[in-house]
């Protein structure tokens, strides 16, 4: 998915809560396509932070 590498650039350590917050937010809106799509990235951000919480350096 082309959103992860943005947001987790873009949100460093906060990327993991930016996620979970528009999960919420779309959630409660009934958007449950976006708030699907919005779990695919934040399984993503797991992703890119290793087994110690550090985050892993971004790749460009």
């Amino acid at each position: 998915m082309g959103g992860c590498p943005k947001v987790f650039n873009g949100h460093g350590a906060g990327a993991k809560a930016y996620a979970a917050s528009q999960i919420e937010q779309l959630e409660a809106a009934g958007d449950f396509v976006s708030a699907s799509a919005w779990r695919s990235i934040a399984d993503r951000i797991d992703l890119l932070i290793d087994q110690n919480g550090r985050e892993m350096p971004a790749r460009h």
